[in-house]
């Protein structure tokens, strides 16, 4: 089939499947997150499914940051032509926390009157703008760093002057930024090798990359799964968030940087012999090696 039969026939597929899971009875909603990220045959795809009517019973929810969209993202023209075309959307908007909501928040989290914790919660808008995941982040920051402490009687504590002398880094980035260098070198380690493999990654890779083995790896990944850093995903794990990885891959030097690409593509050749890959992976492997060049000496 020709480009566009082959859209036709994809964009089909998914509605009956969706058909096939969605009822009056048995609704499904299909959330997709992080829509700023998408591109353009993802959109083309949903715009169909919403031109044409969701089936019965199926809602589609899609959540974006605004801030990290670009003028010209396939997003950007998928919502121009659900304008245009008066397609039922509804847009919801979500806010920075009300200082009152902040209060409300800390005084739940550390059992605290909410006139004890409103010097905190302003120090708390200062530093994350009352955003709700920098609000966690700080806080786990500050305990980190010993600002906030909890005694097994008296509970939790903190001093809202030396907080706000404290070198706290301010903003998201720096939040996690600070977070990766505080890492013991082992899972730092780990965090770099992830981020020379992909947006997603396996055990497998990084032991071959550490030469470890799973066991001796798991402790450290543990470490910065509870950090925040990296999450559970389809292919096993992935970054919490796209730009941990190009965080993480600026503390690296260009030359240890390139000998990881290097190994990676060696792997990859010897894992994949020429008849048994395919297409992605040879891309995957050209990537590796492109960014690894500086140790090619194979003709």
């Amino acid at each position: 089939l020709g480009p566009r039969e082959t859209e036709a026939r994809l964009s089909l597929a998914l509605r009956r499947f969706i058909s096939a899971c969605a009822s009056r009875e048995s609704p499904l909603v299909l959330v997709l997150d992080d829509l700023q990220w998408s591109d353009s045959g993802s959109m083309s795809l949903l715009w169909d499914l919403l031109a044409n009517g969701l089936p019965e019973g199926a809602r589609v929810v899609g959540t974006y940051d605004e801030s990290a969209m670009l003028s010209e993202s396939p997003l950007t023209s998928l919502l121009e032509r659900i304008r245009s075309h008066d397609i039922g959307c509804e847009r919801i908007h979500l806010s920075p926390l009300s200082s009152d909501a902040v209060v409300a928040m800390l005084s739940s989290v550390l059992d605290r009157p909410h006139e004890e914790t409103e010097a905190l919660a302003e120090l708390v808008e200062r530093k994350t703008g009352n955003n709700p995941l920098l609000v966690r982040q700080f806080l786990e920051h500050l305990h980190a760093n010993g600002l906030l402490r909890r005694h097994p009687s008296k509970g939790w504590s903190w001093n809202a002057d030396e907080i706000a002398a404290a070198q706290i880094p301010d903003g998201a980035l720096a939040l996690v930024t600070s977070r990766i260098r505080a890492l013991e070198p082992e899972p730092r380690k780990l965090l770099e090798f992830a981020s020379c493999v992909g947006d997603e990654f396996d055990v497998d890779t990084l032991c071959v990359l550490s030469r470890s083995d799973r066991v001796a790896l798991e402790p450290h990944l543990f470490r910065i799964t509870d950090a925040g850093l990296i999450v559970p995903s389809t292919r096993g794990l992935r970054f919490a968030h796209r730009q941990l990885r190009s965080l993480v891959q600026e503390l690296i030097g260009a030359s240890e940087r390139a000998l990881i690409h290097y190994e990676m593509a060696q792997w990859l050749l010897a894992r994949h012999p020429g008849a048994e890959r395919d297409d992605e992976e040879l891309f995957t492997i050209v990537e590796h090696l492109n960014q690894g060049i500086v140790h090619v000496t194979e003709a």
